[in-house]
C-alpha cells in the first residue's frame, strides 16, 4: 500500500501547493495596489497641495502689495503708474487662479476658492473704475478704501485655502501611513506563509520515509 500512500500524499501537497501559490497571488496584487495607491497619494499631494500651496503665497504676496501701492496712491501726483501696477498684479492672481482650478479641489475648498474668484473679478471691475476718478477727489478716496477692504477680504479668503491644503494633505499622509502599514503586514504574512510551506515539506518528506522504512510483517503458520 505505499504507492497508495505515496499518491495521496502527491496529491495533498499539490492541493495545498495550489491554493498556497493562489494566496501569494492575492497578496501580490494587493501589495501592487498599495504601492500605486501609496504613488497617487505623494503624486496629489504634491501637485494639488504643495504647489497650491505656491500659487496661495504668491496671490497672497500680490493682494499686499496692491494695498501698499493704494497707500502710495494717497500721496502721489503721478498715480499713473501705480494704477499699472495694481492692474498688473490683479491680471497675475488672475493668472494664477485659473492654474489653480486645473487642480483637485475637495468640496468646501472649491466653495471658498469660487467666493475668492467672485471677489477678485469685482476688484478688478472696481480698480477700472477707480483709475478714472480724479486723484484726490473724496470718491476715489472712498474707492481706495472699498479696494484696500476687499483685498483683505481676499487674503483671508486664501488664508482659509492655505488651511485646507494643510488640512487635506494630513488626512493624504495618514492614508498613505495606513497603506504603508498594511504592505508591512502583506509582508509579513508572505513570510508566514513561507515558513507554513518549509514545514508542510518536512511533514511530507517525513512521512514518505516512515512509509518506506515500514516493512510487511509475515505470519507462520503453526
Amino acid at each position: 500500500m505505499n504507492w497508495t500512500f505515496s499518491l495521496k500524499n502527491k496529491w495533498r501537497a499539490a492541493f495545498v501547493s495550489t491554493a498556497i501559490i493562489v494566496v501569494m497571488l492575492v497578496i501580490s496584487m494587493i501589495g501592487t495596489k498599495h504601492v500605486d495607491d501609496l504613488r497617487l497619494s505623494f503624486k496629489s499631494v504634491y501637485e494639488d497641495r504643495l504647489v497650491v500651496e505656491q500659487y496661495i503665497f504668491k496671490m497672497s504676496t500680490l493682494l499686499y502689495e496692491n494695498q501698499l501701492e493704494l497707500n502710495r496712491l494717497k500721496d502721489t501726483e503721478e498715480p499713473a503708474l501705480i494704477h499699472a501696477d495694481i492692474l498688473a498684479n490683479t491680471k497675475a492672481i488672475s493668472t494664477i487662479a485659473e492654474k489653480y482650478a486645473l487642480t483637485y479641489l475637495t468640496e468646501k475648498e472649491e466653495k471658498v476658492f469660487h467666493a475668492f474668484n467672485t471677489l477678485v473679478a469685482k476688484v478688478t471691475i472696481a480698480e477700472r473704475q477707480m483709475i478714472k476718478e480724479i486723484n484726490g477727489s473724496p470718491q476715489k478716496q472712498k474707492s481706495i478704501t472699498s479696494l484696500s477692504s476687499d483685498y483683505q477680504k481676499a487674503i483671508v479668503q486664501l488664508d482659509d485655502l492655505s488651511n485646507i491644503q494643510l488640512a487635506v494633505a494630513k488626512e493624504m499622509l495618514d492614508e498613505s501611513d495606513k497603506l504603508a502599514a498594511g504592505n508591512v503586514v502583506m509582508s509579513k504574512l508572505e513570510i508566514a506563509i513561507l515558513i507554513i510551506v518549509a514545514l508542510f515539506v518536512q511533514v511530507i518528506i517525513f512521512s514518505a520515509r516512515l512509509s518506506t522504512q515500514q516493512k510487511p510483517v509475515k505470519y507462520k503458520m503453526n
